[in-house]
């Protein structure tokens, strides 16, 4: 379960008024709580159902307010004009030992902060940078870019756009590289594989919010990325799972301040 999405829950549960919610922290929360289909871990070829979800804290003066679904965490320091800049957070599910991946080593969970701006180049169009710092199950850098095409009509906001990711050598090691050590012990791999940080993937997603009431909205989205680099080439792609990894979302979303 994804650290941003332990806090959705969490903010549901408690269920501040919106009067207090704004009163007290001086944002706007938009809260959304899924169910999603996605690779077991990155790479992978097989599918699990589990939760998702992501948490935006906007001012209440933000133009154009909208969410993204793979925005994750999010807390709006400055807005000017048509940008922003923030906080992010996430959380990276651990890998188990098991199945395909027996010899392998377990990786822990991972948190990532850092920095995201927002960048909205028209009324229609959203472009977004995220740089983060995993701890915990990795160290790595990710930095991630994404566009979006917003179109609203009456109670519906659609968007699509592309989507790319970068990772360092740390995090490319842990998630993709097999050691000398697991090559030995896994039934699957026969040799070790070192990967450098680069390209992690590209790919694209699309979102479908309908505003049901005031306060509650309705969400679906589906995604797509393809590994890339030496993240593509790993044995634990290449010979275990798949380049080409899918995604799908329904949830609901709730908005506190607005």
């Amino acid at each position: 379960m994804k650290l941003q999405h332990l806090a959705t829950a969490a903010i549901l549960a408690a269920a501040p008024s919106p009067a207090l919610a704004q009163g007290i922290f001086g944002y706007n929360w938009d809260a959304t709580l899924s169910a999603q289909i996605q690779p077991t871990y990155e790479g992978s070829d097989e599918y699990g159902v589990g939760p998702g979800g992501s948490i935006a804290l906007v001012r209440p003066d933000a133009p154009n307010p909208y969410n993204a679904p793979d925005d994750g965490l999010s807390l709006t320091l400055m807005e000017g004009g048509r940008a922003a800049i923030g906080l992010s957070g996430r959380f990276r599910a651990g890998r188990d030992d098991d199945d395909d991946l027996r010899g392998m080593e377990e990786i822990d969970w991972a948190g990532e902060v850092g920095v995201f701006v927002n960048l909205w180049l028209t009324d229609w169009l959203r472009t977004r940078l995220e740089v983060r710092r995993g701890f915990g199950g990795h160290e790595g850098v990710i930095a991630d870019v994404g566009a979006d095409l917003v179109a609203r009509e009456g109670r519906w906001i659609l968007s699509a756009g592309p989507r790319f990711s970068y990772a360092d050598d740390e995090f490319t090691q842990t998630y993709f590289g097999v050691t000398a050590r697991e090559a030995l012990a896994s039934p699957l791999i026969a040799a070790a594989y070192r990967p450098d940080g680069g390209p992690r993937y590209a790919g694209a997603i699309a979102q479908g919010d309908y505003q049901w009431t005031d306060r509650w909205g309705l969400t679906f989205d589906v995604g797509y990325r393809r590994l890339l680099g030496d993240a593509a080439d790993s044995p634990l792609v290449r010979n275990l799972g798949a380049q080409d990894q899918f995604s799908a979302s329904a949830g609901v979303r709730y908005s506190l301040g607005r």
